[in-house]
Parts: C-alpha cells; structure tokens; sequence
C-alpha cells in the first residue's frame, strides 16, 4: 500500500463519496426545505447545509475506509486479490457509517453487514442478479441481459 496507483485510487474512491455526498445532501435540503421555512425561517439554509456536510461525511468516509481496508488487506496479505480484501474493507466501511451516525451498536451490526453483502456480491460474479434460466422460469416476458452462468 502506498504506491501512486493506490492513492490515485483512493482520491478517486474519495471523490466518487464526496460528490455522491454532496448530490444526496442536495437533494435531501432541497425535499426539506419547505419544512424548515416554517419551522425555522431564519436558519434553513444553516439547516441544509448541515444536510449537506453531513452526508458528504458519511459517503465520502463510507467509500474512503472502504478502498483503504481494501489495499490495506491486499499489501497485508501479499497482494493477493480476492473476496476477502473487500470483506475487510466493506466491515471498515460500515463501522464508519454507523460512527458517523454516532451509534456504536449500529456500527458493529453495519460490519457484517457490509461484510456479508461484499461477500454475496463477490460470490454471484459482481453483479446480484438472477440467472436468465431462473428469469425464464419465474418472469416470463422480463427481458434479462446476458450473462456468464
């Protein structure tokens, strides 16, 4: 850990978080904003700001502890690449959700949590969908991409 190509990485990961914050912020004052003129005329726009911050902390911490769990498992383990590195990291990012929600239970139930959906996601070939032989069987006319089986 610690190349170039880690921490382009990580800026990158860090980045995708921040703005995807900044977006879910956004939208989240802006559905808001009627409740707070009301409630607090003079400070809704304080109000959505903290939307705002709050939610860039917790995308962009989500998806920094995410990548640094990663390559941090990956260079302890002697870059070897596979479900585990991400499980670690995905079990860093949910602690981070759940501290950043200020909560620890929720932090060490988000761990595993994370975890586990890494790990599923991993297990199915990156992509969480049914097979088309499956889709067929049970969604007759739902049109289905292909995929390797």
């Amino acid at each position: 850990m610690g190349g170039q190509d880690d921490m382009k990485l990580f800026a990158t990961n860090m980045g995708f978080g921040l703005v995807g914050g900044l977006f879910a912020g956004s939208m989240q004052a802006i559905w808001n904003e009627p409740n707070y003129k009301s409630v607090m005329p003079k400070n809704y726009y304080a109000k959505g700001m903290g939307l705002v911050k709050h939610n860039m902390i917790l995308l962009g911490g989500i998806a920094g502890a995410y990548t640094l769990g990663t390559m941090w498992t990956k260079s302890l383990r002697g870059d070897k690449e596979d479900m585990y590195n991400k499980m670690v990291g995905a079990c860093g990012a949910g602690l981070v959700a759940g501290s950043v929600m200020g909560n620890v239970p929720v932090a060490l139930t988000a761990c595993p949590g994370f975890a586990f959906v890494s790990a599923v996601v991993d297990l199915t070939g990156d992509h969480m969908q049914a097979s088309p032989a499956f889709m067929k069987a049970h969604h007759p006319g739902v049109p289905t991409k292909a995929r390797p089986e």
